[in-house]
């Protein structure tokens, strides 16, 4: 049972890999604030990157917490975490969320998961 598990780690870990090397995009409308909230940054993250785990057969993504409110500027950035359950392995998978473009009142966001893939708790 054990090698299973850890089997299964290698494989999520190789398709976070892909992901990371990918990422994925979001479009926030923040107002007429200087920036995006930590807490709006995280929940287009887990939405945006959940959706493309689902459409690879993974389970969505464990809650997502980040350190910093992202400025309203093209090049800010913030650095997130997903921390929970990844199906059968439990631990802790860095984001790098990134402002891509500014049109008003609209930002697109990227999100770009870590290189090393979930760290086991």
């Amino acid at each position: 049972m054990r090698v299973r598990r850890e089997v299964f780690a290698i494989v999520i870990g190789a398709m976070l890999l892909a992901f990371a090397l990918n990422g994925c995009s979001a479009n926030v409308e923040f107002g007429s604030s200087d920036s995006i909230s930590k807490e709006r940054v995280a929940d287009k993250a887990k939405t945006q990157l959940s959706k493309k785990f689902e459409s690879q057969g993974l389970p969505a993504l464990p809650p997502v917490t980040c350190d910093d409110d992202l400025d309203r500027k093209v090049g800010a950035t913030t650095h997130c975490v997903a921390k929970g359950d990844f199906g059968n392995v439990t631990g802790t998978l860095g984001i790098k969320a990134s402002v891509t473009s500014v049109d008003g009142s609209d930002a697109e966001l990227h999100f770009e998961t870590d290189k090393v893939g979930i760290q086991r708790s």
